[in-house]
């Protein structure tokens, strides 16, 4: 997972768990389910990540930036997502 990504990840998420109760549910009529998962694509929400990350840490007040602290704020710039 990354900062700022949980709407993406829940989306993803309820896919999966979509997609494995279907499985489940059409199983004892004979139709199979399968799930396909693709990785990232460059798209606009992923290419821009990393400066969504810095633009975000940059945005909070001091107080919130130490509440986070320096670990977490340096790995937002360099863990993000990239494509």
């Amino acid at each position: 997972t990354a900062p700022q990504m949980a709407p993406y990840f829940c989306s993803k998420h309820a896919a999966e768990a979509f997609t494995s109760t279907l499985r489940l549910e059409m199983d004892m009529m004979g139709v199979k389910v399968i799930g396909v998962n693709p990785a990232y694509h460059g798209t606009n929400m992923v290419s821009d990540a990393p400066n969504c990350h810095r633009d975000f840490i940059a945005s909070l007040p001091e107080e919130k930036k130490k509440e986070y602290g320096e670990e977490y704020t340096n790995t937002c710039m360099t863990e993000a997502p990239r494509v």
